[in-house]
């Protein structure tokens, strides 16, 4: 069993109840390869959300609609876009603390050079998860969806 400690970084935009949300995330999970066709990605934050997959892929895009669907669901019921963002960063910030530790565990044995992921970017596990919630009145093309995983790992000044 192989464990890798990511970052899902997306951005998109969401539309509430009379307001349009700019997001911008980093969420920090665990993809584990139970088996050559069975992978899990759990969240470390957010917490409390799992996906899998009979591959890396369809286990994080597993991982990523279920929490797309917290989103939207808090989008559809929130009155007001302070509830909304409020709510949102409550669920990112929510932190699985078995899975931190294993999170951690996974962070030293890529520093230690114990596990890769060929072909994805490296980035350094200290940055942690983030959200950015802004109002957008004006929407843009640089809201559109975006999306990028990376392998956390090296230290902050680390080569």
């Amino acid at each position: 069993m192989t464990t890798y400690p990511l970052f899902m970084n997306h951005r998109l935009p969401l539309a509430g109840n009379g307001f349009w949300a700019a997001i911008s995330l980093r969420a920090r999970v665990l993809l584990r390869e139970e088996s050559a066709s069975e992978i899990y990605v759990y969240g470390v934050n957010p917490g409390g959300i799992c996906g899998t997959g009979t591959n890396r892929d369809a286990a994080m895009a597993a991982f990523w609609k279920r929490f797309l669907s917290v989103m939207l669901d808090v989008a559809e019921e929130a009155k007001s876009f302070e509830e909304f963002k409020a709510e949102i960063e409550s669920a990112l910030n929510e932190t699985n603390e078995e899975y931190e530790m294993l999170w951690n565990e996974a962070v030293q044995n890529v520093r230690d050079g114990k596990v890769n992921l060929t072909g994805v970017i490296c980035q350094q596990a200290d940055l942690g998860h983030s959200i950015k919630i802004e109002e957008s009145s004006k929407p843009i093309p640089a809201l559109n969806p975006s999306e990028e995983v990376v392998l956390a790992g090296p230290k902050r000044g680390a080569a």
